[in-house]
This record gives C-alpha cells, structure tokens and sequence, in this order.
C-alpha cells in the first residue's frame, strides 16, 4: 500500500478522533450526572470512544510527521 493511499484514511480519522473523543467523555460526564443504576450504558460507551481516539491518535500524529523508524538520540554518524 502506497503512502499516498494510506493518507486519505489518515486524514479522515485525523478529522473525526476529535469529536469521537468529545462524544466520549461527555457520555462520561452525564453518567457522572445520573442516578448509578443508569450509568452502565454511558460508562460503557464514553470509555470504549474515548479509548479509541486516545488509541488512533499516535497512528495519526506518526503519519503526518513523517516518522522515520529511527531514533533522533542515535547521533548522526
């Protein structure tokens, strides 16, 4: 798969990990609101999106900084 190709997926999550963050921990925040009995379902969902975008934002960081695999504390010999 060409680097060209593989940009186009990169800056789609580059644009939605932020709102799929933002979705998840408002659901953690109103089940901090509700009644315990009602919280599973909120707990459950803001920490499964908020994990994702935590999870996809080196990937997506990686892939617009152009990492190079080595180590920048190699020296340069």
């Amino acid at each position: 798969m060409s680097r060209e190709s593989r940009r186009a997926p990169v800056l789609a999550a580059r644009f939605l990990t932020p709102f799929v963050f933002a979705i998840g921990t408002a659901a953690l925040w109103h089940a901090n609101a509700i009644e315990r009995a009602a919280r599973p379902p909120f707990v459950l969902s803001g920490v499964l999106l908020t994990g994702v975008a935590l999870c996809a934002a080196y990937p997506i960081w990686s892939a617009f900084h152009g990492s190079t695999g080595r180590s920048r504390s190699a020296g340069n010999s």
